[in-house]
């Protein structure tokens, strides 16, 4: 049964975005915030699973996330990274012309850390 819903969310993430398919890496260079969690500085991988992007560290996903797949204005060559006080607001998707667009999500409060 997972492998039947695995293999409905692949097809569904190779149809709605066929030019973003795969992983892509991204590097956080300071402790940033997507949706609820806050990733530690380091390298990531970044999957898209239909209108959710899965962040992995090596084989362990560290978080899970909704964003909006959305055409971008234009191509880029590497992947970037948008943020805003410290949240990930979009990630634009090497090779391609795809963003994954992040809405602005209530972080937790880190002034105890």
């Amino acid at each position: 049964m997972n492998l039947k819903r695995l293999m409905f969310g692949l097809g569904t993430v190779a149809l709605a975005v066929a030019s973003a398919a795969g992983s892509y890496d991204i590097v956080l260079s300071q402790p940033t915030w997507v949706g609820t969690t806050q990733l530690k500085p380091g390298s990531y991988k970044v999957a898209v699973q239909g209108s959710t992007a899965v962040f992995t560290d090596g084989k362990k996903t560290v978080v899970e996330a909704p964003a909006t797949v959305e055409k971008s204005d234009r191509k880029v060559s590497a992947t970037e990274v948008e943020t805003s006080d410290s949240k990930i607001t979009e990630i634009r998707l090497s090779g391609t012309s795809t963003k994954l667009v992040f809405k602005s999500a209530t972080t937790g409060d880190t002034s105890a850390h």
